[in-house]
């Protein structure tokens, strides 16, 4: 008798169907799968059948599936967290910062972009500059974009954040250099 937990690692094959519809995929998809893995002919594919078939460990398999699930709640709830906290409209889009300094720096940058008819970039980079080197120690670097960007930086660990707020992109981070 094959228990709870080991019958949740089971597909269906309608429940196979069910995705590629949802999903808009081939419907050989099923078919194929079905023939490539399913070594019990139960109309259902289970984990074993596939870590047998392709000769995988079974526990790793398992191992790695739990530690992406917990990534992934811990994602969620870090996603939750910041939109509660920062505000609806800010859009995360690296985090890699506490959320006392993350709630500082929004904070100070939403001031600053409200209150001021004439947006001045470079001024407003170093106001910010000063700012987050009084708060939170000094070789902070900041950039404001207006449309699409790429960046690669080295960063000190919990000290890189960028977002979206008002149409611009922020990203500020605390270098290496001049470090102290």
């Amino acid at each position: 008798m094959v228990n709870h937990e080991e019958k949740d690692k089971e597909i269906t094959k309608s429940q196979l169907k069910r995705y590629i519809e949802t999903n808009r995929r081939d419907d050989d998809l099923i078919e194929n799968w079905m023939k490539l893995f399913q070594l019990r002919k139960t109309n259902r594919l289970s984990l074993e059948d596939i870590c047998e078939h392709l000769q995988l460990n079974i526990r790793d398999v398992r191992q790695q599936r739990s530690t992406q699930l917990k990534s992934a709640e811990n994602s969620l709830s870090s996603y939750t967290d910041n939109q509660r906290v920062l505000g609806n409209d800010v859009q995360v889009i690296v985090d890699q910062m506490p959320m006392d300094m993350k709630l500082k720096i929004i904070n100070e940058f939403r001031k600053l972009i409200t209150d001021k008819v004439d947006f001045d970039g470079l001024k407003l980079t170093e106001y910010m500059k000063q700012f987050m080197d009084k708060n939170f120690s000094s070789s902070w670097v900041v950039l404001i974009v207006k449309g699409s960007y790429s960046t690669t930086f080295l960063h000190l660990e919990d000290c890189a954040f960028q977002f979206r707020l008002n149409n611009y992109s922020f990203v500020v981070w605390r270098t290496f250099f001049g470090f102290n």
